[in-house]
């Protein structure tokens, strides 16, 4: 589209971000998080919103009427979200009551310092590059706070080289596994999520493994680092 064509970006130490983003960084930075916080972290379109709602049936015990409390913006402030006049994503995260799920795609080196300081607890969830590549393309077709993608082919250089919004996809993956040993972070596949839960041919309820996936993540969080 035209008006996505001419979505400017900025950047901050080389990562290319949403203008209101980059407006709104110093409260960003300054975010202040707490010891029991969770955060989901992810490269966008690594099956970010799945894994919230998988985090949010398993916190509710799997009443899906309170999953439908509110949308998933709401229930887990994404925290460099801006986008005036609504609320900021850490506005957002300030009004709730804690303990705080929380969400971003910053990679570790933009992740406002106070989450490291208060040793939170984070997922990590990687998708394979390819797959990230081709639903972040059409994702950017369709959305016009995003700039055109161009052809396939041209996206394809422009992803390959982390020129994108939130950057390289290898960076992020490769600072976030380089981190995993040091902090809480239990860093998973979103390969690995899907077979786990919808194993072939089993037709087992859904919540009993989503459950079990849960209570293995909660066991490896309480391993000493």
């Amino acid at each position: 589209s035209d008006l996505g064509k001419q979505i400017k970006l900025k950047e901050v130490e080389g990562t290319l971000l949403q203008p209101a983003t980059v407006d709104n960084w110093s409260q960003i930075q300054s975010f202040e998080a707490k010891p029991d916080d969770l955060l989901i972290c992810t490269y966008p379109k690594a099956g970010t919103t799945w894994i919230q709602e998988i985090v949010d049936m398993i916190e509710q015990n799997g009443d899906v009427e309170k999953c439908q409390r509110a949308i998933i913006q709401h229930r887990h402030p994404f925290i460099e979200w801006a986008r005036p006049p609504q609320p900021s994503g850490v506005e957002k995260a300030k009004a709730m009551p804690s303990p705080r799920i929380l969400k971003t795609h910053l990679s570790t080196q933009l992740l406002p310092p106070s989450f490291w300081e208060n040793n939170c607890k984070f997922l990590y969830v990687a998708r394979n590059a390819k797959d990230c590549m081709v639903s972040y393309y059409h994702f950017q077709r369709m959305n016009h706070m995003l700039p055109d993608p161009g052809t396939w082919e041209e996206y394809f250089e422009t992803f390959i080289n982390g020129k994108v919004v939130w950057g390289s996809w290898f960076d992020h993956v490769k600072g976030w596994w380089e981190m995993k040993d040091r902090h809480q972070i239990l860093f998973l596949f979103y390969e690995d999520i899907k077979r786990e839960l919808w194993g072939i041919g089993k037709t087992t309820s859904l919540l009993p493994r989503m459950r079990g996936l849960m209570k293995s993540i909660e066991e490896r969080w309480k391993e000493p680092p």
